[in-house]
């Protein structure tokens, strides 16, 4: 559903660890170049297409993914990367209204 909203060239959805739950629901996109993609307009999408308890608990815009030798995105290390930005970001990350 994610990848059907305009202006992400890219996207990937991980669990990372909860306080309340075992885990929450990131989605990292990267944009296409040159576009600005609404955090509001990009939920409100997912919300008319995705029962509530598969929303996104934030949305992580990266400029790229972390890729090994063979071009695979490294979860581990993608993990990493989204969990230290909502560590730092909580405010402008996270879908909650």
């Amino acid at each position: 559903m994610i990848s059907k909203y305009p202006g992400i060239r890219e996207n990937k959805v991980i669990g990372l660890p909860a306080e309340v739950l075992q885990e929450m629901i990131v989605a990292c996109i990267i944009p296409e170049e040159g576009m600005t993609i609404s955090t509001t307009g990009l939920m409100s999408h997912l919300e008319n297409h995705l029962a509530y308890y598969k929303l996104p608990a934030h949305i992580v815009r990266m400029e790229s993914f972390p890729v090994n030798a063979s071009g695979k995105v490294m979860l581990g290390e993608l993990k990493r990367q989204a969990a230290e930005i909502i560590r730092t970001n909580p405010e402008i990350t996270s879908t909650k209204k």
